[in-house]
């Protein structure tokens, strides 16, 4: 599809299928989306993205709202001026003919014309949502940077195939998005869009435009070019033909010396050992625009580009259901195999397999204290090797309490990279009588304890712990979810997680608060936990096993196990890994250790993968 054809396709699609949309197009869109023009480059865009069980969420409480009669939320912004002059107030009324004459409703069916608005608050049946929002310190020009921006995101997707419906009416049920999305107070909500797969089963009506003498004006051309005759001379056909092959144009730009966006579409990187089409034309072998100044002489007639907001620090785009984000990423992360990362919470991009910190300090309960050094150590060559997200706890210290493991954090890592995200728990109560179950009233000076002792003014994301050893089925989580949500609306936690829960544990704290993650003993030799992890993928949030290896309390090699650790030539433990990353999208891994050796031995996971034949043995 070129350019012609997905601006004149283009429409609000009112009426889409259930089809969902891949997770993969819409990261390629909105990567490639980022692009669009923005003045000085501020992009003053904010995405939040939405599907599954939060978008559903949503389309239940505004329904709810529209049929108790609930006023709309006071207005942060006029959509239309109070009297429309002409020839806008005619142009709105033909379109209302149109739009309500398609659906065979008449203009005095007042009730029908209220269901066919209703409508919107389901989006239309969509399966998945955009909503966009901006500086409410922003002016007209930024404002217009974002309209310009979402016909970016509308004529990408329909490259894609996909359809979508651009909707200011959500902006009167702002408060409502916003108990879902929980953005900064600093934002306005502009628009929602509802983005799927058309129902063409469903009759629409085509709106016109106004004819273009209405709305253009040529000046200084000729009568012939001004009708366009000049743009079907041979040498112009030419031009267009060849802006029609991306290759072609790639390298077109490439001996004119300056870039072009086609060039960092991903989709044309089929070979990343090849040197990229633009190498030394503004972008490094990766495809990045590179920040190194060549000589005069090659600088000449150069034109610099100006980069895009990374997601990581500074997000544009945000996910609200917990699960892997569509998000706006950097376009070389695309380029990366996205099978071996996971986007927690909407907003952190993170290898799957992490570390986990219980080992540090001791070697189990009872032990005797570990070497510091030999902790940092191992922290040190974790984040060498690519790890990005450290699971840890106030409460992991050795017995006499000599070391502890969020110390050896701060001591081996701070400052902390910023790709880093560091996982901590709340929730029980060591005393000197043993361990107990923490209440509500716990939980700040354990969020406290964890922010002190990380060096941290905001942790990345929080457990709660319920229950000491199995899940405590029965038992009420939502006065201590709510305690912990409450910490999250004050900034001392950007994501919430539940550790040692059952299903029905996870449905009631997603009522409370956004749920990032899971964390439950399972592992090849456990998998008593399924109906949680079946939970876990249909909504996105990620699923990460405390005990990945067995915690040193279960025997995980059985021999189906070795069969295929010596089909691989790896050990039983490193297959045990790549079973957990190969179970599913949304499951994450972090063993844990206090030897660089095993820590090594463990991150070859990565690098296996199974076959199904392996799976079979496994299963």
């Amino acid at each position: 599809m070129d350019v012609y054809e997905a601006v004149t396709s283009r429409r609000a699609v009112r009426e889409f299928t259930d089809e969902p949309v891949p997770m993969e197009v819409l990261e390629r869109v909105l990567s490639a989306a980022a692009w669009s023009p923005s003045a000085s480059n501020l992009q003053p865009w904010r995405i939040y993205v939405l599907t599954g069980g939060p978008l559903a969420e949503l389309k239940k409480r505004a329904l709810e709202r529209v049929t108790a009669g609930d006023p709309w939320d006071e207005r942060e912004y006029e959509m239309y001026p109070p009297d429309l002059k002409s020839p806008y107030r005619e142009r709105r009324s033909a379109f209302g003919k149109e739009r309500y004459g398609a659906l065979g409703i008449s203009r005095d069916d007042w009730e029908a014309r209220q269901r066919a608005a209703a409508a919107n608050w389901d989006c239309f049946g969509a399966p998945a949502a955009l909503f966009c929002y901006i500086d409410r310190d922003m002016g007209p020009p930024q404002w217009a940077d974002v309209g310009m921006y979402l016909q970016t995101v509308m004529l990408l997707l329909r490259a894609e195939g996909l359809h979508s419906c651009p909707q200011m009416a959500w902006s009167v049920y702002r408060k409502t998005v916003a108990e879902i999305l929980h953005p900064p107070d600093g934002l306005i909500l502009f628009c929602g869009m509802s983005i799927g797969f058309e129902d063409v089963t469903v009759r629409y009506a085509r709106t016109g435009r106004a004819p273009l003498e209405e709305t253009v004006t040529f000046v200084g051309f000729s009568p012939a070019s001004a009708c366009g005759e000049t743009g079907t001379s041979p040498a112009w056909r030419g031009r267009r033909r060849g802006c029609r092959s991306r290759r072609r144009l790639v390298e077109h730009c490439a001996e004119a010396d300056r870039p072009h966006a086609a060039a960092v579409d991903p989709r044309l990187q089929e070979d990343r050992g090849r040197a990229h089409p633009l190498q030394g034309a503004g972008l490094d072998s990766a495809g990045q625009w590179s920040t190194h100044q060549a000589d005069a002489g090659s600088r000449q007639g150069h034109i610099q580009r100006g980069g895009r907001l990374p997601m990581r620090g500074n997000p544009a785009i945000s996910r609200a259901d917990g699960g892997p984000v569509f998000s706006q990423a950097p376009l070389h992360i695309m380029r990366r195999d996205m099978t071996n990362q996971f986007r927690l919470g909407g907003d952190l991009t993170i290898a799957r397999l992490g570390f986990g910190a219980m080992r540090l300090p001791a070697g189990g309960p009872g032990a005797p204290a570990r070497d510091p050094e030999s902790g940092r150590a191992v922290l040190r060559r974790a984040v060498e090797l690519g790890v990005d997200h450290i699971d840890t706890a106030d409460f992991y210290r050795s017995e006499d309490g000599s070391v502890r493991a969020n110390t050896l954090i701060r001591e081996a890592l701070s400052p902390y990279p910023d790709t880093l995200v560091i996982a901590t728990k709340v929730g029980p109560v060591f005393g000197p009588g043993g361990p107990r179950q923490g209440t509500a009233a716990d939980l700040r000076p354990q969020v406290e304890a964890n922010l002190e002792s990380l060096g941290l003014d905001r942790l990345d994301l929080v457990y709660l712990r319920i229950g000491l050893t199995e899940p405590p089925h029965g038992e009420s989580l939502a006065e201590r979810f709510e305690a912990l949500a409450a910490l999250r609306e004050e900034g001392l936690i950007r994501h919430l997680g539940i550790s040692n829960v059952n299903a029905g544990h996870l449905a009631e704290a997603r009522t409370i608060a956004p749920v990032a993650a899971v964390q439950n003993n399972f592992h090849i030799a456990n998998r008593d936990e399924t109906a949680v992890l079946d939970a876990c993928t249909q909504a996105g949030i990620a699923f990460v096993p405390f005990f990945p290896l067995g915690g040193g309390r279960a025997d995980i090699d059985d021999p189906g196990l070795v069969k295929v650790a010596e089909r691989h030539g790896a050990t039983a433990r490193q297959i045990a890994l790549a079973w957990l990353l190969a179970l599913d999208p949304v499951a994450l891994a972090i063993p844990g250790t206090g030897s660089v050796a095993h820590l090594e031995e463990n991150l070859i996971a990565r690098s296996i993968t199974l076959t199904e034949e392996d799976l079979a043995n496994l299963a």
